[in-house]
């Protein structure tokens, strides 16, 4: 097999933002399913998910910084020190983000809504990955083994075709198990609330292995271990510590239910909001207006995939109206110093504000037509498919609700 990336882009669209934004969908359209088959309400808590969005990305910059501190630990320096993201900074920011927003709205946390969000998590990944195989990153050491493929990408400026191992490849297959053993996992009573640790357990040992095959050594290695080798056992220390100290907890809460309750009574199931259906909006509009109250039908999927591709402009009119707005703000920043400290002004100075004001700036040049065209784009792709699925559910959720008057709650299983 011969794999060149050098010229890679799908339909004129950079590997990153076709592959990321096919995540989002598949990502967002799973969870949107999995709220429908578990009762729970889909405006609020797709809402949720999509915001915790911005957490993944702030932690994955985040954790960026780090692993740029990490390779100056270690004699390297990272060749993408311009936007260094790290998988695992995202996720802690999407977890902490997702847990922080349904205790302010709910006024505490539902486990179970954690494990359906977390089983999405390895579908995005596994987009995220297919994205680095084909822009050239995470790649493998030389190899002549059967699995090994003659890969050509561009290392330190230059060039390089090589038979490696397809790192990449490994790790998107890796996560299409972990998301298909979750999705088994969800039916079970017994992980309840306990998904994200075997996820993160199951993910740091694969990651462990896996980084001995990684060639990219402009990481750094730092005491034979790279910097997701450290993360990794960094997160399994903290699961099993998590693992050692929550049982015990759980056993007295468990314990003092059974005590409060009388003789032969059966502990009443969690509350969920329940749906109305007139006051249900969401990220795609009013369901009043989307979703009558009548079969589902084409009309209903394309009035849902409009509004989803009409969300996808306005976020690219809003990351354009941020990004002009920056420019100014850099260029009038530019100015004050000049008067101040005879520094000749430049629209295109960017050192006089901190690096995440210009992010968008410093990684594109978004002003040109192509990358409009590749922005507007991504955003197309990743939420007109989520508006379709969003109105297949919510209409679908709405007419069960005008049935019966709420949500139907499902019984807890018998053990």
């Amino acid at each position: 097999m011969k794999v060149d990336i050098t010229t890679v882009y799908l339909f004129g669209i950079p590997p990153y933002l076709f592959f990321s934004a096919l995540g989002v969908a598949f990502a967002c359209s799973a969870f949107i399913l999995l709220l429908l088959r578990s009762g729970y309400s889909i405006p609020r808590y797709t809402r949720i998910f999509v915001l915790s969005g911005i957490g993944l990305l702030a932690g994955a910059r985040l954790f960026g910084y780090f692993a740029q501190l990490y390779a100056g630990l270690a004699g390297a320096t990272l060749a993408y020190t311009g936007m260094a993201l790290v998988f695992y900074g995202g996720m802690v920011g999407f977890l902490a983000s997702f847990v922080a927003l349904c205790r302010v709205w709910d006024g505490g946390l539902d486990a179970r809504l954690v494990d359906l969000a977390i089983v999405c998590f390895p579908l995005f990944h596994i987009w995220g990955r297919l994205a680095c195989f084909f822009a050239g990153c995470c790649y493998g050491v030389e190899s002549d083994a059967l699995c090994a493929i003659e890969y050509t990408n561009v290392i330190g400026g230059r060039v390089v075709t090589a038979l490696r191992i397809p790192t990449q490849l490994f790790e998107a297959a890796g996560n299409l198990a972990l998301f298909l053993f979750l999705l088994r996992l969800l039916r079970s009573e017994r992980f309840k609330g306990r998904l994200a640790l075997f996820y993160i357990v199951s993910y740091a040992v694969m990651r462990c292995i896996l980084e001995f095959f990684r060639a990219d050594l402009d990481r750094g290695i730092w005491n034979g271990l790279s910097f997701s080798q450290f993360l990794s056992l960094l997160a399994l220390a903290c699961c099993f510590l998590f693992l050692l100290l929550r049982p015990r907890a759980g056993l007295q809460e468990q314990r003092s239910q059974s005590v409060s309750l009388p003789a032969g009574a059966v502990a009443p199931l969690p509350s969920r909001p329940s749906v109305s259906p007139n006051a249900q909006g969401g990220l795609f509009g009013s369901s009043s207006m989307i979703l009558p109250a009548e079969p589902f039908s084409a009309g209903i999927l394309l009035a849902g995939l409009a509004r989803g591709a009409a969300l996808g402009l306005g976020l690219v009119l809003a990351l354009y109206a941020l990004a002009f707005a920056a420019e100014l703000l850099n260029y009038a920043l530019g100015g004050v110093f000049h008067a101040l400290r005879s520094v000749p002004p430049s629209w295109a100075a960017r050192s006089f504000l901190p690096p995440s004001w210009t992010t968008l700036v410093s990684i594109f040049n978004i002003w040109r037509w192509r990358d409009v065209y590749a922005l507007a784009s991504f955003f197309l792709i990743a939420a007109a498919p989520v508006g379709a699925v969003y109105a297949y559910a919510l209409h679908k959720q709405l007419l069960s609700a005008r049935q019966g008057g709420g949500l139907e709650e499902r019984p807890a299983p018998r053990r």
